[in-house]
């Protein structure tokens, strides 16, 4: 026998290592063999799981029961918590806010007036220039008396040499001229404030001319700063400077005045140095004292939105810094009112509804119909999990859900029983139309008060008379200012007419020519007609109308009495001509354009203005008319027939504040009855009762909207179907086989729709199943026979 030899150590080593690394190895595939039998068990679960909820959640975003009804709840919750924030912040106080809205229109009419009058001393100076500069004068005194032709009023004027700045000669008060003045260069008018030997202030005016010696001359005229005629009981206005210093002051100014007086200087100053795009005016008013208040208001004499400028920013009249301040005291006459309770009362009852609104349709349509769409799942045997026939149906109680419920049984019972199909008993009961309807009233029941009997203003109640008195106030201010511009056009016309004396029809047509040029904004045509009334020498448009006597003198006057547009026109006698061959006396008209009179009526807040002559038939307005048309109310006829200034409030469907003021018969316009009227619709104000109304409709109107949204969404996705569903499901269980069930809507309906189809091919399977074994029976029965 052999001897045994030992194995050497190495040999052993490796065999140890081998061994253990083996062992290593299975135990990590037994490992990994573990992990993968679970990860499949938890994957097979998993996979289960998510089947069914993929069955279960197989909807669109937007389709189905469920999104309409939360849409409808969110957007009646967005209704009700806009209703608190918008109603719970309206409220006046004692004072309304459309009552100072008032003093700084009022103090924006002043300054628009003011601005007005110092733009025509403007023109007319610079006109003067240039028509002296043509003549060649060379005497100054003659230059001075040239300076008069124009038809202003200028309480002083001085000739100065602008190379020796000495004085050539004045005329009328003293013009305070300062050392080292800045002269203007060119045709430029200059404007300065001054104070006069009396301590008045004075607007000063330069402009350089040349002179036919060769010489420039500096014309330098002073003015009376003054402001618009005074209306209202208690009222006071102030021309203030940049610095809040009051320089004129109409009305007796009091206590109360004195009380803002602080106030309105710093919103002077501010006032003063805005430009034409910030909003440079405001108002304001002071505390209570033995129940009144002083309401203020103020407006820069700047360029207004509808002016402009040459260099399109500030100009010489914004450089004066002149800011126009309106104050009046005002009685309190009322509380202050607000709608805290109301905004956050009416909120709560429209989420109340729409949370019950939000139940009626979860428990009457929405849970009825998921039942369905997993019952008819079950029975179809469309899910993961075997077929359940065993189960009878869980019938809703309402509508549509109940009739495919009991459809549902019946074809269950047919598919487990074999039963014979039959038509099913109609069912009495209110449908989902009839929820729906239900739930449009309740929603209604809250939206419909609100837009017509909630809130609604009274215009007596609500209009406070400092607002009746202020409209009329403004409406006399506007007049005055008509009449200023038809008086500033007549005196335009006045003084292109006496340069016209004497000359022939080639040099009446080059100075015409020249004259329309300049006053393009006011003059449509200009034309001089002989005593006869036929037009000799014309430039411009052609005259719409003209009359057969032309009146004398210098006036304003109203061409036709009927036609499409009323013809406005300025007449001034101009004496007679070198070429005349009868010497006949002739006049220049000068026919206003209608556009003027609309850009003039047109002023912030002030409503609709008409113009109208004493048979109260329109002749210009701020908004679309026909000419020599009446007014559109009566009672705005009835107003424009009273003399003198009258305001008043008219009530019915559309309440106003109107006022009435005739036109100053003074000058230019002394013949004319004309009538200037201005209404201002009530809820158009600045006012709490109003604001409150507007806001209400528009709760009304966003929570009918929701309404009609929401369940209009849900009748035409869910309801519709569902009824054409319904009656599938009863014919289906009724025995009709042939009808073939399309699922047209992926959602719970569509869902429905087919697993219908599917009961329906298995009872056809079912009934062909059946009518082969009856068949194969007698077969059977007949092999069986002997032979």
């Amino acid at each position: 026998m052999p001897k045994h030899r030992a194995e050497p150590t190495e040999t052993r080593f490796t065999t140890v290592v081998g061994m253990t690394r083996l062992l290593r190895d299975r135990v990590r595939i037994s490992r990994f063999r573990s992990g993968v039998a679970l990860l499949g068990g938890v994957g097979s679960m998993l996979r289960g799981r998510l089947r069914i909820g993929r069955f279960r959640s197989d909807m669109p975003l937007l389709g189905g029961v469920r999104p309409p009804i939360a849409a409808l709840l969110c957007m009646l919750l967005a209704v009700g918590a806009l209703t608190a924030l918008t109603l719970s912040g309206v409220g006046d106080g004692d004072v309304p806010r459309a009552v100072t809205d008032s003093q700084e229109q009022i103090a924006a009419d002043g300054a628009a007036w003011l601005r007005d009058a110092i733009r025509g001393d403007t023109s007319a100076l610079g006109r003067s220039a240039e028509a002296l500069t043509a003549a060649g004068t060379k005497d100054p005194v003659a230059a001075l008396k040239g300076l008069s032709v124009s038809g202003r009023a200028w309480r002083g004027s001085a000739v100065v040499d602008v190379e020796t700045g000495r004085q050539l000669a004045a005329r009328g008060e003293h013009v305070p001229l300062r050392k080292g003045e800045s002269l203007p260069s060119g045709p430029t008018v200059a404007l300065r404030l001054a104070s006069s030997d009396s301590a008045k202030p004075r607007l000063l005016l330069f402009v350089q001319m040349e002179a036919a010696n060769g010489h420039r001359w500096l014309l330098v005229t002073s003015a009376a700063l003054s402001l618009p005629p005074l209306h209202g009981t208690g009222r006071v206005m102030q021309l203030v400077d940049r610095t809040g210093t009051p320089l004129i002051t109409a009305g007796s100014a009091s206590a109360k005045f004195a009380a803002v007086d602080r106030k309105l200087s710093a919103a002077a100053e501010r006032a003063a140095v805005a430009d034409r795009v910030t909003a440079a005016s405001g108002s304001l008013f002071d505390p209570a004292r033995n129940g009144r208040r002083t309401a203020a208001g103020w407006a820069a004499v700047a360029l207004g939105t509808d002016d402009s400028a040459a260099d399109g920013g500030r100009d010489n009249i914004s450089a004066l810094g002149l800011v126009v301040v309106t104050s009046v005291p005002i009685v309190q006459t009322a509380k202050a009112t607000g709608y805290f309770q109301f905004a956050f009362g009416n909120a709560g009852t429209l989420i109340d509804l729409a949370v019950l609104v939000t139940l009626l349709l979860v428990l009457g349509l929405q849970r009825p119909l998921l039942r369905l769409h997993l019952t008819a799942a079950r029975i179809s045997g469309s899910t993961s999990s075997p077929r359940d026939l065993r189960r009878p149906v869980r019938i809703p109680l309402l509508g549509e859900p109940a009739r495919i419920g009991r459809a549902l049984e019946s074809l269950r019972r047919q598919l487990l029983y074999g039963t014979a199909p039959k038509p099913l008993p109609v069912l009495r009961r209110a449908g989902s139309r009839a929820l729906l309807a239900y739930c449009a009233v309740l929603l209604a029941a809250w939206s419909g008060p609100l837009l017509v009997t909630v809130n609604r203003a009274v215009a007596g109640q609500a209009v406070p008379a400092q607002l009746i008195a202020d409209q009329q106030a403004r409406t006399e201010t506007e007049a005055d200012r008509i009449r200023r511009s038809l008086k500033q056009a007549q005196t335009d016309l006045a003084s292109v007419g006496t340069e016209l004396s004497g000359l022939s029809d080639a040099r009446l047509q080059g100075v015409l020519g020249q004259s329309l040029a300049a006053k393009r904004e006011i003059f449509r045509s200009l034309y001089v007609v002989n005593a006869k009334g036929r037009v000799v020498v014309q430039v411009g448009e052609p005259p719409l109308a003209t009359l057969a006597h032309p009146p004398s003198g210098r006036r304003v006057t109203l061409v036709n009495a009927s036609g499409r547009v009323p013809v406005i026109a300025a007449y001034a006698y101009i004496g007679t001509p070198a070429h005349g061959a009868a010497h006949a006396p002739t006049t220049l008209v000068g026919e206003i354009d209608q556009r003027v009179l609309g850009r003039l009526l047109t002023r912030p807040e002030l409503g609709r203005v008409w113009l109208v002559d004493e048979r109260e038939r329109i002749l210009a307005a701020n908004t679309g008319f026909r000419a020599f048309e009446t007014l559109p109310q009566h009672e705005l006829t009835a107003l424009a027939a009273k003399v003198g200034p009258v305001g008043a409030l008219t009530h019915g469907t559309d309440p106003a504040v109107v006022a009435g003021a005739p036109l100053p018969r003074t000058g230019a316009t002394a013949g004319l009855k004309w009538q200037l009227v201005s209404s201002e619709d009530a809820d158009g104000l600045d006012l709490a009762a109003y604001q409150a109304q507007w806001r209400t409709v528009l709760a009304g109107l966003l929570s009918l909207a929701a309404t009609t949204v929401g369940l209009g969404w849900l009748y035409f996705v869910v309801v519709r179907p569902l009824r054409a569903l319904a009656a599938h499901a009863e014919g289906l269980a009724a025995g009709d086989r042939r009808t073939v069930l399309y699922p047209i809507h992926h959602d719970e309906i569509g869902s429905v729709s087919r697993s219908l189809e599917l009961i329906r091919q298995q009872l056809v399977e079912q009934e062909r199943d059946r009518a082969r074994g009856a068949s194969a029976a007698p077969a059977e029965a007949a092999a069986s026979w002997p032979r």
